[in-house]
């Protein structure tokens, strides 16, 4: 096991928030029309333009640490092992892959990420009442272990730590995720998986990827995000 203790945190945005270490998932631009900076605070603007911000940089084993405050309802998370990214449309209440679309009046653009990924939601809402889906869990995948209350207004800390196969989340300071991937718990964790699209990831043949916070079209504000790198 790597051992992350000495490593130097490094913050994920510059002093001034400058964004140029960020982009959407298909192209080298930060996406200024759906992202925003308020107060050194960074969130999703709800639209009809929703992309998912990666880092330039890509990371294998990290520490990585960040607070997190949702409005009402809010929904988002952070994604790693990130195995690709694409572009959606969605019209008449279907989704379709943008490649060769015409936009048209009315669409909804998503650019989305493929990875594993550290949940953020209000408890409050429907899909919090699934485990595997509250705040702290490897979505769909591994529930949290007791996790604490997570309501809207106030901020929250999340950690991840990716040491080789190994794998802890932390919510407000408390491990509430820790397992390795090909053990047999965390094949059964495949297993029981019921998102074909979260299936698809089970091989994870890529593990050096960038860091991918979500856009669910509902505001989620960030700061104080740091991370430690291996090399």
């Amino acid at each position: 096991m790597r051992i992350l203790l000495g490593w130097i945190p490094v913050l994920l945005f510059a002093q001034g928030w400058d964004t140029g270490g960020w982009r959407a998932p298909i192209s080298k631009a930060f996406p200024q029309v759906c992202w925003q900076i308020e107060d050194n605070q960074l969130r999703p603007v709800p639209g009809k333009v929703m992309l998912d911000l990666w880092s330039v940089k890509e990371y294998r084993d990290f520490d990585l640490s960040f607070e997190f405050k949702l409005d009402p309802g809010a929904n988002g998370g952070i994604k790693y092992m990130v195995q690709s990214g694409g572009a959606w449309r969605e019209r008449g209440g279907k989704w379709f892959k943008a490649e060769g679309m015409q936009p048209e009046p009315g669409d909804t653009y998503q650019e989305g990420t493929n990875g594993l990924e550290f949940q953020v939601v209000d408890d409050a809402t429907k899909e919090a009442q699934n485990p595997k889906r509250r705040s702290g869990a490897m979505y769909s995948l591994v529930a949290p272990t007791d996790p604490p209350p997570i309501g809207p207004g106030v901020w929250h800390t999340g950690r991840i730590v990716v040491q080789g196969d190994r794998i802890a989340h932390y919510l407000n300071g408390k491990q509430v995720v820790a397992v390795t991937l090909g053990s047999p718990a965390m094949e059964s964790a495949w297993d029981a998986c019921e998102r074909k699209d979260i299936q698809r990831l089970r091989a994870l043949a890529k593990r050096e990827s960038p860091i991918a916070i979500t856009h669910h079209g509902t505001s989620v504000w960030y700061r104080n995000l740091r991370i430690k790198a291996g090399k």
